[in-house]
């Protein structure tokens, strides 16, 4: 079925307009269907509704985020069949956070190429983008190269603006620039009686916002920072409070009740300051993890005097005391759709996880609703389909969306064969990297003895969807084998049996396969964490502080 789109539509169908006349694919079938697009305030909503008739295919919505997703919703029936149907959403809040540092995708690829990223996420119903300037490599908001993340920042947000979506900016509450004067900085200590374990994923650029010189800078510095998109607009703030990010001293303890919550109303006033209509997320990521008592303290400072909050974040695996429910404030989730189970996030291809990310999902609708997906690259962009799916409705059957995703991008002739190799990479995904000396360490530091062992925990059906991908791949247009999409399933299918056969310690058959994930990443200059898996990534441990 071919479609083509009525000239008159509602305004805030413009960019449902755009993606689908940029995205339409003709078929040969020689059938002809228009498409309408009009508003109706029964929409609740992100909600739209299709209706079928005889001659044309008419698109209900209110928001333009509706409209993109009912377009993503023709585009990926087009070929198998467009019904009548009535869609509601679950959540109001399906945001993707592009990680953008570490020379992975987000902070390497041309800002061209990840504006067209965003327009794929846009037909799936993303509707905010999530950035965050991570400071601690700038000398300062001059630094050339500061200035050159912001400005990339802003162009991204632009395009997200003009597909009808909302802006957020994350912000660590204390970080800040390389440089910063040692008696200002913020301590990482493990204090008996406090601290249980070291904060991770610190810099040690951090400051102290007990220290009134600390606190100075960084509410200077988050303003001074929040100038720069005063053009483009920010609808929603995340402030978080580790990872990096925090401080064990005395008079910020415990950090998620005390020293974070002061500092945190202290950026809400500011943001609020230049962007009145501006939400503030108070991210409660990890609480517990470090120190005790955070959620026992922090959750009657929610109830008595949390007015400055517009919504919490947890994580998605967080056990969440019964008393959160009585906050009387909307909650969200940090799911995690990068990291999950094999590390490098990305070195081995794709890493379908749909059956963890449902029972995630099933886990926690009765409280939460909706989230920001932490995302290091585009080797998770299945995994992006599905959880913005399970924020629609996480009842959904993931397996559909996996079929969805598959028939839509491969085409319906191998989307099934290939819908089933993706449900099974989920059972191989899970891994442990082994250094040279036999040790367990999936984040290595310092500049390695040898070769690491990466040992695939169900190895079962290794080889088996090896074979069957290359099956596949032999029937495959070339058209569709040049898809980065297809090219990360097809890599994770045989560079894992590779180097299931050496032991798994990577090769020259190993090298090969997954070095073609290198120039669909942007990742020659990546750190080893977000690097595709080869001898020489590994020998070179690239990154901060090796």
């Amino acid at each position: 079925m071919n479609l083509m789109i009525a000239e008159n539509h509602p305004a805030k169908a413009g960019s449902a307009v755009y993606l689908l006349r940029k995205y339409v694919k003709n078929t040969s079938d020689g059938a002809v269907m228009s498409v309408t697009f009009a508003e109706d305030s029964a929409c609740i909503g992100d909600g739209y509704r299709i209706e079928v008739d005889a001659e044309r295919i008419h698109v209900f919505g209110n928001t333009p985020v509706a409209f993109n997703a009912a377009v993503g919703d023709l585009l990926r029936h087009q070929q198998t069949g467009i019904q009548s149907k009535t869609v509601e959403f679950f959540s109001d809040f399906r945001s993707v956070y592009f990680a953008n540092h570490f020379y992975n995708y987000y902070h390497s690829a041309p800002v061209e190429e990840l504006c067209e990223y965003l327009e794929s996420l846009a037909l799936w119903g993303e509707t905010t983008l999530s950035l965050w300037f991570d400071m601690h490599h700038f000398t300062s908001i001059s630094d050339p190269h500061a200035q050159a993340m912001i400005q990339r920042m802003v162009r991204l947000f632009e395009k997200a603006r003009s597909l009808g979506m909302k802006t957020s900016l994350t912000r660590l509450t204390n970080e800040y620039y390389v440089g910063a004067p040692k008696h200002l900085l913020a301590e990482n200590t493990v204090v008996p009686g406090r601290y249980k374990s070291k904060l991770c994923g610190y810099y040690y650029t951090e400051l102290c916002p007990s220290n009134t010189e600390g606190e100075a800078l960084l509410l200077e510095s988050f303003e001074e920072l929040l100038g720069c998109f005063s053009e483009v607009g920010l609808d929603c703030i995340m402030l978080w409070p580790y990872d990096q990010g925090g401080c064990t001293c005395e008079k910020c303890y415990p950090w998620g009740s005390n020293g974070f919550w002061r500092i945190a109303q202290k950026h809400a006033a500011i943001a609020k300051k230049i962007f009145p209509k501006l939400k503030i997320i108070f991210s409660c990521w990890r609480f517990d993890h470090f120190t005790d008592g955070e959620w026992d303290t922090v959750i009657p400072r929610l109830q008595r005097e949390g007015e400055w909050i517009d919504g919490v974040m947890i994580d998605i695996n967080a056990q969440l005391p019964e008393e959160m429910g009585k906050i009387g404030k909307p909650i969200v989730s940090f799911p995690e759709i990068s990291m999950y189970r094999a590390t490098p996030w990305g070195g081995f291809g794709a890493n379908p996880f749909p059956e963890a990310l449902r029972r995630q999902f099933q886990r926690t609708k009765s409280f939460c609703r909706g989230g920001a997906l932490y995302s290091e690259g585009i080797f998770e962009d299945i995994n992006k389909a599905v959880a913005l799916t399970l924020m629609r409705d996480p009842d959904v059957d993931v397996g559909d969306t996996v079929s969805e995703y598959c028939n839509y991008h491969f085409g319906t002739k191998h989307g099934k064969a290939l819908a089933d190799i993706v449900m099974r990479l989920e059972n191989t995904l899970s891994r442990t990297t082994y250094l040279a000396n036999g040790r367990a360490c999936d984040y290595p530091s310092g500049k390695p003895e040898g070769l690491h062992r990466y040992a695939i925990k169900q190895t079962d059906d290794v080889e088996g969807i090896a074979n069957d991908m290359a099956v596949i791949d032999a029937s495959l247009p070339d058209n569709v084998k040049k898809q980065w999409r297809y090219q990360q399933i097809y890599r994770r299918a045989l560079g894992d049996a590779a180097l299931l056969k050496n032991g798994g310690v990577p090769g020259e058959e190993s090298d090969r396969i997954l070095s073609g994930l290198i120039p669909l990443y942007h990742a020659e200059n990546a750190f080893y964490f977000v690097s595709p898996v080869t001898r020489e990534t590994v020998m070179k441990n690239k990154g901060e502080g090796v």
